[in-house]
C-alpha cells in the first residue's frame, strides 16, 4: 500500500491546489521539452549554420582567387605560449597579380618564415587583398557555434514559458490565500466566550 505513485499521492493531498498540480506538470513538460528539444534545436541551427556557411564560401570562391606572393621581410621567431599552438605573424607581402599589376600588403604566416618565401594571398576582382573563402576548421567552427546558440534560445524560450506559467500560478495562489485568509481572520479575532 505505501508504494503508490507520487503524483497520485501529490493528487489526494487536500493541502494540493489545483495551482499546485499544474505546476508539477508544467515542471515535467519542461523537463521533457529540455531533453527532447535542446538537441533538435542545437542540430538545426547548426545544420543551418553550416549551409549557410557553405553558401558564402561557394559566394566568396567566385568572386575571389588565389595569388603567389613573396614576403618582403622574415617573421619574428615563435615566443612559447600557454597551451601551444602555431604562432602566426602579420608579414609584409608583394604579388603579381594575372594582369601584370603589383600589390603590397601584409599577410599572416608561421612564425620563422623568411623572406622570399612564397605564401599565397586572395584577390577580389578589382585585384584588392581579401580574406581566403571560409572553410575547413572556420567552417566547422561556424557549425558549432550556429548549434550552440540554437541551444541556448531554445532552452531560453523554454524556461521563460516556464516562468510566465510559474508567475501566473504563484498569482492564483496568493489570490486563492487572500480569499481564505479573508474567510480565517474575522475567526482568529474574537475572543471565546
Amino acid at each position: 500500500m505505501k508504494r503508490q505513485l507520487w503524483w497520485r499521492q501529490r493528487r489526494s493531498n487536500p493541502l494540493c491546489r489545483r495551482s499546485d498540480v499544474i505546476e508539477s506538470w508544467v515542471n515535467l513538460v519542461t523537463a521533457l521539452a529540455l531533453l527532447l528539444l535542446l538537441p533538435v534545436a542545437a542540430f538545426t541551427a547548426g545544420r543551418a549554420a553550416h549551409t549557410a556557411g557553405v553558401q558564402a564560401s561557394r559566394e566568396q570562391q567566385a568572386s575571389r582567387h588565389p595569388v603567389t606572393a613573396v614576403l618582403l621581410e622574415n617573421a619574428p621567431e615563435a615566443v612559447p605560449r600557454a597551451g601551444g599552438g602555431t604562432v602566426h605573424y602579420d608579414v609584409k607581402v608583394r604579388w603579381t597579380a594575372a594582369a601584370g599589376t603589383t600589390g603590397t600588403g601584409t599577410v599572416q604566416t608561421d612564425a620563422g618564415s623568411l623572406r622570399g618565401s612564397r605564401t599565397t594571398v586572395w584577390l577580389d576582382r578589382t585585384g584588392r587583398q581579401v580574406p581566403a573563402p571560409v572553410a575547413g576548421e572556420e567552417l566547422t567552427s561556424l557549425t558549432w557555434v550556429g548549434g550552440a546558440l540554437g541551444a541556448v534560445c531554445a532552452a531560453f524560450a523554454i524556461v521563460m514559458v516556464r516562468g510566465l506559467v510559474r508567475r501566473g500560478a504563484d498569482r492564483r495562489r496568493m489570490a486563492e490565500w487572500e480569499r481564505a485568509w479573508a474567510l480565517t481572520a474575522p475567526e482568529w479575532g474574537r475572543r471565546p466566550v
